[in-house]
Parts: structure tokens; sequence; C-alpha cells
């Protein structure tokens, strides 16, 4: 390396590397990564319950962009995040959900939101291997200011804004490259789903009925209040 470099010492050539929160938007093939896996489970009635987090959004194809914008600019070197402005990307399951509705009205798209604590228990128990404690705890609070985009300074402008279309992009193209039917061909159930959050519930409501038998007229607010 020493050898091809410039008398600064500098190699011959700039590394940029390019980073977004979470990326959505067409497919160009029917196989579907993690990026748009969310979007593909509730197209496929593989997700029952909608888990309570939000996201902040970057469309595809201005990370595309940005990656040729690095390229091609003949400057950039360094680290560089792509995402839409804090206010404008964020979104809700439940707000993404009723963008796919929308657009697909007649895909299986989950109406209800299971309890905070419900998905807590589950992201504990190792019920999604794709996501831990940490990730979700992040996504629950929402972004943060590592999510702030510093491709302004390079000129670059965003053309994909608007998370709906984004959503509903990413939605229509799985539908026209037939995603939809391949309900069973990514893994995952809905009765499993269901059968982990019923069970959650269920064992709480024991500990609680247990609990009002055996110290009746007592409950965790009174003993707050006592003490």
């Amino acid at each position: 390396m020493a050898e091809h470099s410039d008398a600064s010492g500098r190699p011959p050539f700039r590394y940029a590397s390019i980073h977004f929160p979470w990326g959505t938007g067409p497919q160009q093939t029917s196989r579907v990564t993690s990026s748009n896996k969310l979007q593909m489970m509730m197209l496929t009635g593989q997700l029952p319950l909608l888990i309570p987090v939000s996201m902040h959004i970057t469309d595809v194809r201005d990370v595309a962009r940005a990656h040729v914008h690095c390229l091609t600019d003949g400057r950039e070197s360094g680290r560089y995040i792509v995402a839409p402005e804090p206010g404008r990307g964020i979104l809700t399951t439940a707000q993404m959900a009723r963008y796919i509705q929308e657009a697909i009205p007649e895909a299986p798209v989950p109406r209800f939101t299971m309890p905070q604590w419900v998905a807590w228990c589950l992201v504990k128990a190792g019920y999604d291997r794709n996501m831990d404690a940490y990730m979700y705890a992040t996504m629950v609070h929402g972004p943060g200011p590592g999510y702030i985009s510093n491709m302004a300074e390079l000129g670059f402008h965003y053309l994909h804004t608007d998370p709906r279309k984004s959503v509903q992009d990413a939605a229509l193209s799985m539908k026209a490259l037939g995603v939809m039917e391949q309900q069973d061909a990514h893994g995952g159930s809905p009765g499993r789903l269901y059968a982990a959050t019923a069970a959650v519930v269920a064992v709480v409501a024991v500990i609680a009925t247990v609990r009002r038998l055996l110290w009746p007229g007592t409950s965790i607010k009174s003993k707050y209040k006592a003490s």
C-alpha cells in the first residue's frame, strides 16, 4: 500500500460508507430480504398482530442514488447516513399496516396491536430471532440522533420522502411479483404468534388471579400508597 500512496501518504482511492435506518421500496425480484420482510409478513397473513414499535423509513431508491452520488461525485470520503428528516420518515407499524391496506384492500393486514408488555415478554423470551431486547427498546423509543442525515453537505437531494408512497410501492411490487401467493415460502405462522401471545396473557392472568385470592383487597397501587 505504501508504494502506491501519494506524497501526503494517502492511498490512491477514496472510501465512503453509506448507512441507512430502515429501507423500504419497490422489489426488483420476488426474493424478499430483511428490509421488506415486515411488509411481506403483513401481506401474506404471517403477522396477525402488530408489534408496537416505530421505524425511521428510508426509500431504497434514494439509498441507491446516494451510492451512485458518492461514486460519481469524485470527492466523498467518510461515513454518510441516508435518512429523510426524522419528522418526515418515522412510521409506526400501525401506520404501515394502514398504508398497505389502502394500496391493497384484499391483503390480510393485521388490524390490532399487541400490548407493549406482551411484545416485551415475547422479545425477552427469544420468540423473534431477528430482534433482541436492545433493538426492540430502540424501536419502541424511536430513532435517535444517529439517524440524522449528513448527505446534504454533499449536495445530495432526496426524491422519495413520502413514507406512505415508499411502503405502498413496496407492497404493490410484491403483489405484482407474486409474493402474496407465497404465504408459506418464508416460514412463520399466525397460529404460533397467537399462541405465544395468549400464553403470556394467560400466565399474567393466572398470577393476578392467584394473588387476588390469596391476598384479597390488596393491589400494587394500594401497597405503594401504604408505603
